[in-house]
């Protein structure tokens, strides 16, 4: 086993990945992945308040940086042989105050609003010390509304998002915004709804065909050289992403 060098780029198998859904975490074990679920996190509303990327964010290697210390999850992570460390941000009911560790990672990019939800101090210091460069968009909450397909692509409905990450080389396709379950909500975010579980697979909660866009989705996925794979739900539920963390060794 062995840790993922860039976060939500996996390069091997994925052994481990965080969630916050234990259906999906059991769909998940049908390929050999252990789910680690994240517990609730009474400061968020309930519809979200185990969503993995509102509590976690994945640095890169063994680094964690985690918002509470839950002692159950904690144990988890580190029997894993995850570095965990814990966030000082404070989290709030209300954007901006929900966002502090909703930023995606793609390679040496740290995509987020850096004006409005400042990233947590632990997840700052890290990119300024490894030179991640701070990729600025309106959009709060970037890890959730951006599903990563490769190191230059990604899929997304947020036009904020997609507009900036084209600036920067980034191939993006642009989706109908809507689709994707929610409780609580009017709609989730396809980011929320999805993790790469290998190099060449792309697990998604729910089937494609529930989304006006899904075999666009799926074409675009195959034309890099991932390989969707759906859940058993009939439609794309957001559980706040998955997370993953460990993957087989090379060997």
């Amino acid at each position: 086993m062995r840790f993922l060098v860039d976060p939500n780029l996996p390069d091997g198998h994925v052994v481990a990945a965080a969630l916050g859904n234990a259906a999906i975490a059991e769909d998940l074990r049908r390929f050999g992945i252990q789910g680690v679920l994240v517990p609730p996190c009474p400061q968020l509303p309930a519809p979200v308040a185990s969503h993995a990327d509102m509590l976690l964010h994945h640095l890169g290697g063994p680094s964690l940086v985690l918002n509470g210390p839950s002692s159950e999850l904690c144990a988890q992570l580190r029997e894993l042989g995850m570095q965990v460390r814990i966030g000082s941000a404070h989290l709030t009911q209300k954007y901006p105050g929900d966002a502090a560790y909703n930023y995606c990672r793609l390679k040496n990019r740290l995509i987020g609003n850096f004006k409005r939800a400042k990233p947590e101090q632990l997840i700052a210091e890290y990119c300024v010390r490894h030179g991640i460069q701070w990729i600025h968009t309106n959009q709060g909450y970037a890890r959730c509304s951006t599903c990563v397909v490769d190191e230059t692509s990604v899929v997304t409905s947020d036009e904020g998002i997609a507009a900036v990450l084209e600036q920067e080389g980034i191939e993006v396709l642009r989706i109908r915004p809507g689709f994707v379950r929610l409780p609580g909500y009017d709609t989730g975010f396809i980011g929320g709804c999805c993790g790469k579980i290998g190099q060449d697979l792309l697990y998604l909660t729910g089937k494609l065909s529930s989304h006006p866009d899904g075999e666009t989705i799926r074409a675009f996925a195959e034309q890099r050289g991932v390989h969707v794979v759906e859940g058993a739900a009939s439609a794309l539920l957001d559980i706040g992403g998955i997370l993953p963390l460990t993957q087989r060794s090379s060997q």
